[in-house]
């Protein structure tokens, strides 16, 4: 099956709150394909400053480095929020070793 307009906002990170304002399936489909993931952007550009620390100001690249990884983790499922802990996990534990 297809997914249903509200579905793919919730892939695109949108609340589950979120309502479109327009009725149509067409326009609201078209609204979620025009709009950008915050949360893909916000990691792509966690990485970047990851790799370009060092021309970057150290309070910039500090700020970034060190927010959440999920600035609004209630959004999120309990298997969800379980599965980014998990990730932040493998991570610390790949960097200490």
């Amino acid at each position: 099956r297809r997914l249903t307009p509200h579905e793919a906002a919730r892939l695109q990170g949108l609340p589950r709150s979120f309502r479109f304002a327009n009725s149509r399936e067409a326009a609201s489909y078209k609204q979620v394909g025009n709009g950008v993931a915050a949360g893909a952007a916000w990691h792509v550009l966690r990485e970047h400053v990851q790799q370009n620390r060092n021309d970057l100001p150290k309070r910039v690249a500090s700020a970034i480095l060190n927010a959440d990884l999920n600035p609004c983790p209630d959004a999120l499922s309990p298997a969800a929020y379980a599965f980014e802990e998990s990730l932040v996990e493998e991570k610390a534990a790949t960097i200490a070793s």
